[in-house]
């Protein structure tokens, strides 16, 4: 058929439905390049890798340069490019892994697998090592991520056991007092809505909404004099009214769950532990700037 597409020399029929999949996610994105990331998640779910072939389909229906897609997937360590190994193993090299033996786990790990670096597949094909970026897992370092499973508190003993996907899963880990928004992890079971409610969980959700303006919630939160977790420390309340005070346009809140810096995995644990508390700040916030929109944004490690 005129229209049968050929992937890594195989050929699809126009009504295979993985391009259908691939489809919807572009039409979800309007076919523009801010649903390139999207889109390439959805390709290599759908084939369970990518080769140059998808990549270029994916190049010219949403019309950026072949350089420009070829440059996201080589930047992002989950991205497959042309592998089928069976199993694909990130170690993670972030500070708090690396201190704790993460380099002797890696040398360990392609040492079984028959590779003689990181980056590379097994003669057989079974086996594909990585190094990755922190995996937001250092309170339980060393880490590595096996086709998309956790494994923790590794050694270089545990080789054989993490290429066949075998070890300790993570848990989520608090400890100290007073214990406030992590007051319920542990306790709750994370996504049973009634038991969360009954502790308070969108209380301040229904106040906000019924009670009070928008300018009013801004005031309190500037009162509050709370501020962001990173580094800058800037004001929420700042953040909040300078939101407010943009003009008239299409606004989005965007809760970044990024953990980028080593050290930083209290993130995880609030979305893991206590995501209905997240969920609410999240439209306590879009309402008193007034948007619309909002996103988590989560690293895909």
């Amino acid at each position: 058929m005129a229209n049968d597409r050929q992937i890594g020399g195989a050929t699809y029929t126009n009504d295979d439905e993985r391009f259908a999949a691939i489809e919807r996610a572009m039409q979800e994105n309007d076919y523009a390049e801010h649903g390139l990331v999207e889109v390439l998640i959805t390709a290599q779910k759908a084939f369970g890798y990518l080769t140059e072939d998808i990549l270029t389909f994916v190049a010219e229906k949403l019309r950026v340069p072949p350089s420009r897609v070829w440059s996201v997937v080589t930047f992002y360590d989950m991205f497959k490019l042309g592998g089928t190994s069976t199993t694909e193993c990130h170690i993670c090299n972030g500070p708090t892994c690396s201190a704790a033996r993460a380099g002797e786990i890696l040398a360990a790990v392609c040492h079984h697998a028959g590779i003689s670096q990181p980056g590379q597949t097994s003669a057989d094909g079974r086996f594909t090592v990585k190094e990755s970026a922190c995996l937001g897992l250092c309170d339980q370092a060393p880490a590595a991520l096996v086709n998309d499973k956790a494994l923790v508190k590794l050694t270089p003993d545990d080789a054989v056991a993490i290429l066949e996907g075998k070890g300790q899963p993570p848990v989520v880990q608090i400890s100290g007092e007073p214990r406030i928004l992590t007051g319920p992890i542990g306790r709750i079971a994370p996504l049973d809505l009634d038991a969360h409610r009954a502790e308070g969980a969108f209380t301040a959700l229904q106040k906000a909404l019924f009670e009070v303006t928008p300018e009013q919630i801004i005031a309190e939160v500037k009162e509050s004099r709370l501020t962001g977790r990173g580094g800058a420390g800037f004001l929420t309340g700042l953040k909040w009214q300078l939101g407010y005070d943009t003009p008239d346009m299409q606004k989005y809140v965007v809760c970044n769950f990024d953990e980028s810096e080593p050290g930083t995995f209290k993130d995880r644990a609030l979305m893991e532990g206590n995501p209905f508390r997240v969920i609410e700040g999240l439209i306590i916030s879009a309402y008193a700037i007034g948007a619309i929109k909002g996103f988590i944004f989560a690293r895909g490690e």
